[in-house]
């Protein structure tokens, strides 16, 4: 038997939030609801879970337009970040995507979020193309030159 359910989040392999399913019974009342993963749906709360997700779904619209946007200001863009080094030509310390965050926004006048950077530190002096994750499906890649101080 089967029991319509609207999900309160996202579900891998089930569904995004505020959609509308019919799902087993026993799924839904022994995991979905007592997890509060989903609620019972009503005429008027699927009505109203419509209207949510089209209301979410224009401003996930927005988001990606902004973050296509922003890759496209950043389309080749490259940063240079200096940093002490040893004699040896050893890093003293490493480049982390607060100084990769911190180049791109005195490079280019764009607020980057540091958990949207995409790299393992850096611990050398080089070249390293770094990712950006700017929303969902919207990468944009950042070339980084690690130079020594002068």
């Amino acid at each position: 038997m089967k029991l319509k359910v609207i999900l309160t989040d996202k579900i891998a392999r089930l569904g995004n939030k505020h959609d509308v399913l019919d799902v087993a019974k026993g799924y839904a009342m022994n995991y979905l609801l007592p997890q509060g993963l989903a609620r019972i749906a009503t005429r008027q709360e699927q009505q109203i879970a419509l209207e949510r997700k089209d209301k979410e779904q224009g401003r996930l619209a927005d988001i990606i337009a902004k973050a296509q946007e922003l890759k496209a200001s950043l389309a080749g863009a490259e940063v240079t970040i200096a940093v002490k080094v040893s004699d040896k030509g050893a890093l003293y310390g490493s480049v982390s995507e607060k100084d990769v965050a911190a180049a791109i926004k005195t490079a280019y006048k764009v607020d980057v979020s540091e958990s949207s950077i995409d790299m393992a530190p850096i611990k050398k002096e080089g070249d390293v193309t770094v990712t950006l994750h700017l929303a969902e499906g919207v990468e944009a890649s950042v070339l980084v030159h690690v130079t020594a101080e002068a």
